[in-house]
């Protein structure tokens, strides 16, 4: 498989003859490796690599982008891909994160008010304590005198 992807990418029919395996069957295999990800050129790339090759590809035209595409061991569709991405990241989040901080603020005041109560009700429960001891103290200070 490895032969067949980037950066060899050898001819189907020439591995096909090699390793007896059919040109259809290995069709599909490389077809398949291409689509879960698992080609040669997309585990070695980072999220800011593919944002960089977008860059330096943007203003580069049809065969020179190729010329680089080969070069770097991706297909042009993969570029496109990490293009599309980028692009979609730059979209609506923005919206959906000022929803989430104002649930996130909320959900703090909620638990500061909650955190304030209970240090309330521990210091209520530490001063009864103290008195009952005191109280104890006394009576049985008494008694046995």
């Amino acid at each position: 498989m490895a032969r067949l992807l980037p950066p060899e990418s050898s001819a189907i029919e020439l591995v096909s003859r090699e390793v007896g395996i059919s040109v259809a069957t290995l069709e599909r295999w490389r077809a398949d490796a291409l689509a879960n990800g698992s080609g040669a050129g997309s585990p070695r790339w980072t999220a800011a690599a593919r944002l960089q090759a977008v860059i330096v590809t943007a203003t580069m035209d049809e065969a020179t982008r190729s010329a680089w595409c080969r070069e770097q061991g991706l297909y042009p569709t993969e570029l496109d891909g990490w293009k599309r991405d980028a692009i979609a990241g730059l979209g609506e989040p923005r919206a959906a994160s000022a929803v989430e901080a104002r649930q996130d603020h909320r959900r703090v005041k909620e638990l500061e008010r909650e955190l304030h109560r209970k240090d309330k009700a521990l210091a209520e429960t530490a001063a009864l304590l103290v008195l009952s001891k005191k109280l104890s103290a006394v009576f049985h200070g008494g008694e046995d005198a």
